[in-house]
């Protein structure tokens, strides 16, 4: 038992150690790499000049390189660059759909569609000056698109890649930079970087203005992360960094995480999010708790994503495939154990009930009750004669049985014929059978009185029953 203990302890600490790591992925601007920690073992890649921004899909990363105007696609498994793919000038914010990734080109004013079955640029759309970043609806029919230069925002068809309308506000929207929509399609948010607000806009009424949150300083390397109920931003002032917690309801800051330094790209699943710092670290955190684990990384990391099972998360799971694998076998665990547990105890009830002298038959044990049960018949009989007044004694002789309903019946019947001569038959039979009594029963001295006179009132079907309780 102590044995099975300590084994389960071992495995539930290496799942929880296996749980608690982040898996994730940075892109280092300065150095031209990317770092990949999977299982805390660190991968550093090589990519093209200046990786910016990164989106995950189907085992597959896509970081746009700022500089060199191309997007780099990376295999998660072996950790190689699939393909090199030129797109506009100044990629920055990429989103990648179920067929097509859009490249937002900062430099040309331009989104490339990227075909994702042949890593093909087949169609490149012409949109307002110095475009950020790049939003999908869920459905990928809509993509949304920030332009930092003329303060506004594209929307653009996918079936046809056209211009369908244009969001502006002179007051809401002010030099846009990170757009994020909500999990049910309902609303766009924006992060502005020059009225420092976290913009909420109608995502199918485009020009109605709802509400905003105010914020510190945000700048274009700040990032926003939207969930179902929360989002985070990543800002920056006077040299610290801070991570604030909006709660989307009520459109309030709830709470925030200060750093002694500058940060840049977040992500968060479930209850973990993400940070990259000017210290070419990223941190990783638990929401309520202060401690974190902190991994280096290249120089001036920028975006950052967490990836779970091949994939990364948009901040809208709320569990990963490593947090199901790892109640999955803690269930199985717990199982095995009571399961274990059960057959322990049967197993030593067995063992009770061996005797300890192995000689020791169990058959004789079950001829004594069945002597004491008589015993027990035999007192309880004596009881009920001693109670009427009945003498008893062990040499007693009785006729032979005559089963109650044939007497019943013999009786009834003589009834019926011989009402008066029945009468005279009990007087003259019953006294002789009580003399023979009297005579056995004369050595009993304490007796004053004869026996004669309380004889008569004995019946022959209460002999019976005595007998047949003794027999």
């Amino acid at each position: 038992m102590r044995k099975l203990g300590t084994i389960l302890v071992v495995i539930l600490f290496v799942l929880c150690s296996f749980v608690s790591a982040v898996d994730f992925m940075g892109a280092n601007f300065a150095d031209d790499s990317v770092t990949i920690y999977e299982n805390n073992q660190r991968y550093d890649i090589g990519v093209g000049d200046g990786p910016n921004k990164i989106d995950i899909k189907e085992g597959l990363a896509y970081v746009s390189n700022t500089r060199d105007n191309t997007i780099s696609v990376i295999n998660l498994r072996d950790k190689q660059i699939v393909k090199t793919i030129k797109v506009g000038k100044g990629p920055i914010g990429i989103e990648v759909g179920d067929r097509f990734a859009y490249v937002v080109n900062s430099g040309s004013n331009s989104v490339s569609v990227i075909d994702l079955s042949s890593f093909v640029v087949t169609s490149t759309i012409n949109i307002e000056d110095t475009p950020i970043d790049a939003v999908l609806r869920s459905d990928g029919t809509l993509l949304y698109v920030t332009n930092l230069g003329s303060s506004s925002i594209s929307v653009i068809n996918t079936q046809d890649n056209s211009v369908i309308d244009t969001i502006k506000d002179a007051r809401l929207i002010q030099s846009p930079s990170a757009i994020r929509i909500t999990p049910n399609n309902d609303f766009i948010y924006v992060l502005n970087t020059k009225n420092n607000l976290l913009a909420k806009i109608d995502a199918n009424k485009y020009n109605v203005r709802t509400s905003y949150v105010d914020l510190p300083n945000v700048n274009l390397n700040n990032d926003l992360i939207v969930g179902n109920k929360y989002a985070l931003v990543s800002s920056n002032e006077n040299g610290n960094g801070k991570v604030i917690i909006v709660d989307l309801n009520d459109n309030n800051v709830i709470s925030s995480l200060d750093f002694d330094k500058e940060i840049y790209g977040i992500d968060f699943v479930g209850n973990k999010f993400i940070v990259s710092t000017e210290d070419d670290e990223i941190e990783s955190y638990v929401i309520g708790k202060e401690t974190s684990e902190k991994y280096k990384v290249g120089s001036e990391p920028r975006g950052v994503k967490i990836i779970t099972d091949g994939q990364a998360s948009l901040g809208n799971s709320n569990s990963t495939f490593k947090s199901k694998l790892f109640w999955t076998i803690l269930i199985l665990l717990i199982a095995g154990l009571i399961f274990w547990r059960r057959r322990q105890k049967d197993l030593e009830e067995d063992y009770v009930a061996i005797p300890e002298n192995k000689n020791k038959k169990v058959i004789p044990e079950r001829n004594e009750v069945k002597k004491e049960s008589k015993k027990e018949v035999k007192k309880n009989v004596v009881n009920k004669a001693v109670k009427k007044n009945i003498p008893i004694k062990k040499d007693i002789k009785i006729e032979k049985k005559v089963e109650p309903k044939k007497a019943e019946i013999i009786k009834s019947e003589k009834k019926k014929e011989e009402p008066k001569k029945e009468v005279k038959v009990e007087n003259k039979v019953v006294p002789k059978e009580t003399n023979k009594v009297q005579n056995k029963q004369e050595p009993n001295k304490q007796e004053k009185k004869p026996i004669k006179d309380e004889e008569p009132e004995i019946d022959y079907k209460y002999d019976n029953k005595i007998d047949e309780d003794f027999y």
